[in-house]
């Protein structure tokens, strides 16, 4: 059918529509937000693929707090991270952060990190891929090394 018949058509039922009262929804004019968000349904359905727990699951804090962070990061993630930094992120002290990182099995490392302003300084923290690995081992030993 030819794109201009099908409008003619619709046009008609609209207007039929209209004098007997019965348009309704936004053809009406009514701007409701719909019930169910399809971007949410659409995430919480996801590919089918049975749901993958969670790579901080019987990670004790803080090494899941900041695996959970990192995963949300995704591919954005840092392949290196400053301990200063996941403090101030996640609001804990610095010092009691790289002692119990340490306890969890987390090696820290110096690098050479670009501030956003251009300057170069050297940063003791942690590979991204290490804290994985380290999350990985206190799971496989039932959280606690």
């Amino acid at each position: 059918m030819p794109n201009e018949d099908w409008q003619v058509i619709c046009q008609r039922g609209r207007a039929l529509r209209e004098a007997e009262g019965t348009l309704s929804g936004q053809a009406a004019g009514d701007e409701q937000v719909p019930a169910l968000d399809h971007s949410a349904a659409v995430r919480a359905i996801g590919t089918g693929a049975a749901p993958q727990p969670a790579r901080s699951a019987g990670v004790p804090d803080p090494l899941a707090s900041v695996v959970d962070h990192l995963d949300e990061l995704g591919d954005e993630a840092p392949e290196f991270v400053s301990n200063a930094d996941l403090a101030e992120l996640l609001d804990f002290d610095p010092a009691w952060l790289g002692r119990r990182l340490a306890e969890l099995g987390c090696r820290s490392t110096r690098e050479r990190v670009t501030s956003e302003d251009g300057r170069v300084r050297q940063a003791r923290g942690y590979l991204t891929a290490d804290l994985f690995t380290a999350a990985d081992d206190v799971r496989d030993l039932g959280g606690a090394l």
